[in-house]
């Protein structure tokens, strides 16, 4: 047809191709063509053949036609005929042609879902006319017919009102539009498609969107809008790291994985190679270990016969933060898949932890997914508070712990004491909570302690029980040796997961605390006292502290005291005394019975107060020494709790030497918290309330930005 031309290729053929019925398929070469005009003004490609062409064959080929300028709507015919036609008058050969139309500009299409069989794949096309779309015209959508275009929920974003979608008899997607379009003007509208049940390839899967006005005739389009690559995904990603720890060198991290949707087919033969990989992206802060980063046979530390190792002759490759396992066998869908990847664990993680998981056929993804992954952190806080520096005294000890992930139902603390001590629980399958969940169980007491998480909610299974950097503050008993020296090693506090079908319990952390102190030989219980001289809650509260020095004591040049935990002596360690008075006595009923006058008073031109911590204070007198069998008295000002209850109530007194370090006598006496007003139990952050707050602000906000609709569609994980 007039306004088309003819675009002579630069290669002197093209193929030919046509079939005879009964004769097969044959093929020639054309040469040429050349283009021109015919005596009409028509354009002209005369093509040389080479070789006879049969009678009664269908024949095919392939031209390069440039198309008009203008839109040309309306199909022009084209004339095919053979040089022996040129003689007759009456050819009837022609050809219904196609339309040419204004090109519509796509800004972008944009897929909220790329994996097969999606039943919920929303889509968004941008798009700008180049002319009008006149009142009661239409947008025609259509794709490829493995996808299924629904007009449920479709949403007309910035379209005028009242446009609507309804889906068409030939899978196509029509949106009416009442009040028109204006050209140069940038459109958006989203609909629902259910992705096919296999792979298609991007160049398969062009889109097309055709203007048409009232009465179907089509006045702009474009039919080759590039598409999203559809990909499948992975039914199970799990990581189960060794340590959570910063800066160390091998974590040995077990990977489960699994294939959804469809297989990794893998076929080697003769006149078959396939090239097959699984891919995995580490965090930008993470690297594979140093020396044999990967563990292909780690089927030993799992009891699930549902997991398989990956198939023999895999190798494993590692460049930079890159692992690619290139496969010699068929990975199958739906089997959990097995192996070992050690890395080492940055100093802190200041980017994503995200781990990406592909495979790869012969060039081509296939599957895709994401973990999470873990976070590391320098160290957890855990320190361990003695209640009686004793020696063959047994205790109770207060546990102070903020771990830096979040521990799961049915996790399990460790703790295990160092040499001589013993950690016990109180009773068998009994201790001091505290803030630890309520369902939280003790076992053990041989050294060590077991303390059991309570099992996940069967709605909320992966819910945190306990949540990263939250203080979780609990008690057990301790038996101090008769040891008197102390240890140099501390408590180990170990963390392991719960078991699964799939992944058995993992060591995943280790803290140590500070090493235990120096015990001292017992005291006499009676030869210490602490009267109190106000019971309400937040205030300061004047405390009159009696010490008898032990009689066979010639030595003592300090004393130790550790209010219970809860109560403040100082605001820091290092700071001055809180409230240190050199005299006696404060509370309106005197001295306590056994304490009668004359006190030897300690005041601050004899001795030195200092803070070692908030609740620990150390008094240090001059050249002389405490005297035995005398009874010294002095005034200390603390800060009762404001909110929580004392889980330990326990004052604890160490007499030392010279050196703070050498401990003489140590005695312990019960506190009096109980007495105090208005105190709560001490309990644990509540995780659940927190996470139901965040899912309501998210339904709000979907609310709020879709309330045009009339529903909203909420896609939570």
């Amino acid at each position: 047809p007039i306004g088309f031309t003819f675009v002579v290729p630069a290669i002197p053929s093209l193929p030919l191709s046509g079939t005879e019925v009964g004769q097969g398929v044959f093929s020639t070469a054309l040469l040429g063509p050349t283009a021109g005009l015919d005596a009409t003004g028509r354009p002209v490609a005369e093509l040389e053949v080479s070789d006879t062409l049969p009678a009664e064959v269908y024949i095919s080929f392939s031209l390069s036609v440039r198309n008009p300028a203008e839109a040309v709507p309306v199909a022009g015919d084209w004339e095919v005929y053979s040089e022996m036609d040129l003689q007759r008058q009456d050819r009837e050969d022609a050809l219904h042609g196609f339309g040419v139309y204004a090109l519509i500009t796509i800004a972008g299409i944009f897929a909220s879902d790329v994996q097969i069989a999606a039943r919920y794949n929303f889509i968004r096309l941008t798009f700008e006319l180049p002319l009008d779309l006149p009142a009661d015209g239409s947008l025609i959508v259509s794709g490829h017919r493995a996808f299924v275009l629904r007009a449920d929920d479709f949403d007309a974003e910035n379209l005028p009102a009242f446009s609507t979608a309804s889906a068409g008899a030939d899978g196509a997607l029509d949106v009416s539009i009442p009040a028109g379009l204006e050209a140069a003007t940038f459109y958006a509208f989203r609909f629902v498609v259910t992705n096919p049940s296999e792979i298609v390839t991007r160049t398969e899967t062009s889109w097309q969107l055709f203007a048409v006005d009232a009465i179907r005739s089509t006045l702009a389009a474009n039919v080759n809008i590039p598409s999203f690559q559809l990909r499948a995904g992975f039914s199970l990603l799990s990581l189960a790291p060794s340590f959570y720890d910063a800066e160390v060198p091998r974590n040995m991290v077990i990977v489960d994985v699994a294939l959804e949707s469809l297989p990794l087919t893998v076929v080697r033969s003769r006149l078959q190679l396939d090239q097959a990989y699984l891919e995995i992206q580490l965090p930008q802060d993470f690297s594979p270990a140093a020396f044999a980063a990967c563990a292909l046979d780690v089927l030993s530390l799992s009891t699930s016969q549902q997991t398989r190792a990956l198939p023999s002759g895999t190798v494993c490759n590692v460049r930079n933060n890159l692992v690619q396992f290139e496969l010699a066998a068929t990975l199958e869908e739906g089997t959990a898949y097995r192996f070992g990847l050690a890395v080492a664990n940055p100093l802190v993680v200041l980017q994503s932890t995200v781990w990406t998981f592909r495979t790869y056929l012969n060039g081509q993804v296939l599957h895709t997914g994401e973990h999470p992954g873990f976070a590391v952190a320098e160290t957890s806080s855990v320190s361990l508070q003695f209640t009686s520096m004793a020696a063959s005294v047994t205790h109770r000890s207060l546990i102070t712990l903020a771990t830096d992930v979040d521990m799961g139902g049915s996790w399990a603390i460790l703790i295990d004491a160092p040499g001589s001590f013993r950690a016990m629980c109180s009773e068998p399958g009994d201790f001091l909570r505290g803030s630890l969940p309520a369902e939280a169980t003790c076992e053990g007491g041989d050294g060590s302690v077991r303390l059991v998480l309570p099992a996940p909610a069967s709605l909320r299974p992966y819910a945190p029980v306990i949540g990263a950097g939250f203080p979780y503050v609990f008690s057990v008993l301790i038996a101090n040796p008769a040891n008197i020296s102390g240890d140099n090693e501390g408590f180990r506090v170990q963390y392991y997961t719960a078991a699964s079908a799939l992944t058995p319990s993992r060591f995943v952390g280790l803290r140590v605390t500070d090493p235990p102190p120096a015990l001292g030989q017992a005291a006499d219980d009676t030869a210490f006292q602490v009267v109190h001289t106000d019971l309400r809650r937040g205030i300061p509260n004047q405390l009159d502290i009696f010490v008898t020095v032990p009689s066979e004591a010639d030595n003592v040049y300090g004393l130790r005291l550790q209010v219970p935990f809860g109560f403040t002596v100082a605001e820091s360690a290092g700071a001055p005394c809180q409230g240190f008075i050199g005299s006696c006595c404060a509370s309106q009923g005197g001295p306590p019975p056994g304490f009668e006058p004359p006190f030897e008073v300690l005041d601050l031109q004899r001795v030195l107060c200092a803070a070692v911590s908030q609740t620990t204070v150390f008094i240090q007198t001059g050249l002389e020494p405490l005297q035995a069998d005398v009874t010294y008295a002095f005034q200390l000002e603390i800060t009762n709790p404001a909110e929580f209850a004392i889980l330990v109530d326990v004052f604890s007194l160490v007499l030392t030497g010279a050196d703070e370090r050498d401990v003489l006598f140590a005695s312990s006496i019960p506190g009096f918290a109980t007495e105090i007003e208005q105190l709560e139990p001490i309990v644990g952050p509540n995780l659940q309330l927190a996470s139901v707050q965040l899912v309501e602000e998210v339904v709000v906000a979907a609310e709020s930005v879709q309330q045009k609709s009339g529903s909203i569609a909420l896609h939570l994980s």
